[in-house]
């Protein structure tokens, strides 16, 4: 997460979660029928947890901690570029076999 050059990456955090919701969902639904019905599977999973993070994104602005000011913008502000090159996640997205890529 916090990587040797300080930078903050939850990158291979959030491939594990999903590659855990994979593992569990076909066990419980059995095997995908094809790349892009585990594709849309991944895509949904990624949305989930998007829209969780920005929930409780929500809720920690609506602390009194922050007084009116939205830490959420504070944090678009302040941040910089992307914290992973594209190749290496489509790298990654190769190696975990959620897509044909």
């Amino acid at each position: 997460m916090l990587r040797q050059d300080g930078m903050i990456d939850f990158v291979s955090e959030i491939m594990d979660l999903v590659d855990e919701f994979l593992r569990q969902y076909e066990e419980r639904e059995g095997p995908f029928r094809n790349a892009l019905e585990k594709g849309l599977v991944v895509s949904f999973v990624l949305g989930c947890i998007r829209q969780d993070t920005e929930e409780i994104w929500d809720a920690l602005g609506q602390s009194p901690t922050f007084r009116g000011v939205s830490p959420r913008a504070i944090y678009e502000e302040s941040s910089g570029e992307g914290l992973s090159e594209e190749n290496e996640l489509l790298s990654e997205i190769r190696e975990r076999h959620w897509l044909e890529v």
